[in-house]
């Protein structure tokens, strides 16, 4: 009797644990609902290359696309990616290529769950981490020198994919954006498999809890570090649980009105005259602030993504707070140059984020803004969203909007504790301004 209650007990325990595992629902019942993912980033209204790496059509997604339960380390799994594609494994990898490396690819991810293993696994990736996070780059090859001899693949949804360096490369699976997988599906994508080499879509881009949750699950179980990967999602969880449960409540009280936010990316040779693109409310910065219950100047896309909105129409609709999204900065000297744009990362300092806003404050007319006279213009960082550690992001996103109900978090923090508690690099400089 005894030996039989033994085991009845062990039944329950294993059921318990097989119960247990990442979240597989927005932790507020809500967030984003639309898929974000149609567009590319701003960056690319001035630069060339890889334009297709961050578009996504624009297909909303309902599955379930999270991992399998994990089995033993040896023993083979399938996973389903963000391109509702199930994708089978022996084992875990110990080789990968990553795509999108500088906007929503694995590469982040990757630093995360594996630390100071990372170029252990990492034998190949795109360029996309030198054209749109050169500080990033900079600054992790000091840390971590090995970085620098990573092969540089090239994009799979461009010209300029070295197949052969893939192939020759041992990786066993090339980790890529649902939209890049989109644009070549029919193409290089069918060479590479036949290759034998795997293609796991990701897609950060949707700006979804859920979908984000899936993404880290994905990458922990192919990379065999499940338990890491946990803890990232709970980390995540944390930060962005008690903000959305709020949304609705916050608007009714304010008689439905929606905060009027304008946000613009902060790229531009000459701010103080010219104006640089925002988002509609269905794309990147626009659609946090639409899920957070705001209402961006961009529209709702029936003027594309990416709209420059026209001056007239910010002063005559005298947006409650007005946000921009600072870049990474090329150089030293560009990260605290003054009037070229607006810049946060490893080198720039306060003082350099504060001249430059300056310069945005002074545009003709803006000295009647609403946002402007109450200083609630920010600076936020435009290489966080879409990735990993994004949610400090959209901490900063709703306490911008609603201040006094979200006046506990601490984007700042936020940030430096995920660096701190996962990253295999050091944090410095100022990322985020106002708060």
């Amino acid at each position: 009797m005894k030996k039989l209650i033994c085991i009845l007990l062990g039944l329950l325990m294993l059921l318990s644990l097989a119960a247990c595992g990442a979240p597989k629902a927005d932790p507020a019942g809500s967030g984003p609902k639309e898929d974000q993912s149609a567009s590319a980033p701003a960056e690319t209204d001035t630069k060339e290359a890889e334009k297709t790496d961050d578009k996504a059509d624009t297909e909303t997604e309902t599955g379930d696309t999270a991992a399998e339960p994990a089995g033993d380390a040896g023993q083979a799994f399938t996973i389903t990616d963000l391109a509702d594609r199930e994708v089978t494994f022996d084992k875990p990898v110990t080789k990968f290529i990553d795509q999108s490396s500088g906007s929503g690819g694995a590469f982040f991810t990757a630093c995360a769950i594996l630390g100071d293993d990372l170029c252990d696994y990492m034998v190949g990736w795109d360029d996309g981490i030198t054209k749109w996070r050169t500080d990033f780059y900079n600054h992790f090859v000091e840390e971590m020198p090995a970085l620098a001899d990573v092969k540089m693949v090239g994009s799979l949804s461009s010209d300029n994919f070295d197949f052969e360096a893939a192939v020759t490369s041992g990786a066993e699976v090339i980790f890529m954006t649902r939209g890049s997988f989109a644009s070549v599906e029919d193409g290089i994508v069918k060479k590479v498999e036949e290759a034998g080499i795997k293609i796991v879509c990701l897609d950060y881009q949707a700006q979804q809890y859920e979908k984000h949750m899936q993404c880290i699950e994905i990458v922990g179980k192919v990379l065999g570090r499940e338990d890491r990967a946990r803890e990232i999602i709970e980390f995540y969880t944390d930060a962005v649980k008690d903000i959305y449960p709020q949304i609705d409540g916050l608007l009714a009280a304010n008689g439905g009105e929606r905060p009027v936010v304008y946000g613009e990316w902060g790229k531009n040779d000459d701010p103080l005259t010219t104006f640089s693109t925002s988002w509609s409310d269905k794309t990147q910065w626009g659609g946090i602030v639409y899920s957070l219950g705001g209402i961006g100047l961009g529209g709702d896309g029936s003027n594309g993504a990416n709209p420059q909105v026209d001056p007239e129409y910010i002063l005559s609709s005298d947006p409650d707070m007005i946000f921009l999204s600072a870049v990474s900065p090329e150089s030293k000297e560009e990260a605290v140059g003054v009037g070229h744009g607006i810049y946060v990362g490893f080198d720039v300092t306060e003082e350099a984020i504060e001249a430059n806003r300056q310069v945005y404050m002074q545009r003709p007319g803006w000295e009647n803004l609403t946002a402007v006279k109450e200083n609630k213009v920010y600076v936020i960082p435009h290489p966080i969203h879409r990735e990993v550690f994004d949610c400090s992001s959209i901490q900063a996103v709703a306490k911008i909007m609603w201040p006094e109900a979200f006046s506990n978090l601490d984007p700042v923090k936020t940030y430096q504790e995920f660096w701190d508690r996962f990253m295999p690099f050091t944090l410095s400089g100022v990322w985020y301004y106002g708060f």
